[in-house]
């Protein structure tokens, strides 16, 4: 999975991207789609942190 490394980074980017635009984007982040990104990422990387562990 190659966004795992970046998977941090881009939810606080994409968290403060989304706080600085509530407004214009607040559909648009609690899509489904952006959702689904979300568990997948998520899941991912529990998934790893278990490996890890």
């Amino acid at each position: 999975f190659l966004i795992s490394p970046f998977a941090p980074h881009f939810c606080l980017t994409t968290l403060h991207f989304t706080l600085v635009q509530s407004t214009s984007l607040q559909k648009w982040y609690f899509s489904d789609v952006q959702l689904s990104y979300l568990a997948i990422v998520y899941s991912t990387n529990r998934h790893f942190d278990s490996m890890a562990h």
